[in-house]
């Protein structure tokens, strides 16, 4: 396994699939990633079947794979407190929340440049941070949907099927 990412920080602030698998992607190439979920339910993929116990699918266990989990509620002003000093020592933020989220909770790149000027941030979303349409959450299927291609796979007289 290549380490090139050996010593880099990493705060994950994401959910579902495509921000956790970045994460994940970090931490294959020897980054120490800390994902933060949560409380009570974790993030969103932890419960996508097929489930591999109670609390974890397969899904969130590969995506999750070779990071450390911390549950914080962001909107906590204790937790807020921790996340600074953890940005502090962090190179790289992940997040993958709507456009406005993250300016709501105080940890915008804006924001977080003004403690950590040196910061790299990484925002993931469905339609970009700007546009008609970048306040909408998506999917894969949504950008499937959107895309046309669940209108050319199926049965050739079903309904739009989602790919494979």
């Amino acid at each position: 396994m290549n380490m090139m990412l050996k010593g880099i920080k990493v705060l994950d602030i994401t959910n579902n699939l495509a921000g956790p698998g970045t994460g994940a992607m970090l931490a294959e190439h020897g980054a120490d990633v800390i994902h933060i979920e949560k409380p009570h339910m974790g993030d969103d993929c932890r419960f996508f079947p097929p489930m591999l116990g109670e609390k974890s699918s397969y899904s969130h266990s590969y995506i999750n794979r070779c990071k450390k989990s911390v549950v914080m509620d962001l909107k906590d002003p204790e937790a807020y407190a921790i996340l600074q000093k953890m940005i502090g020592e962090t190179d790289i933020i992940i997040e993958s929340n709507r456009p406005g989220v993250m300016t709501r909770l105080g940890l915008d790149y804006e924001t977080v440049r003004r403690f950590k000027p040196d910061i790299i941030y990484c925002s993931i979303s469905a339609f970009g941070q700007t546009g008609p349409y970048s306040a909408r959450a998506g999917y894969d299927v949504i950008a499937q949907a959107y895309s046309g291609i669940m209108e050319i796979t199926g049965e050739p007289d079903g309904s739009p099927t989602k790919i494979g």
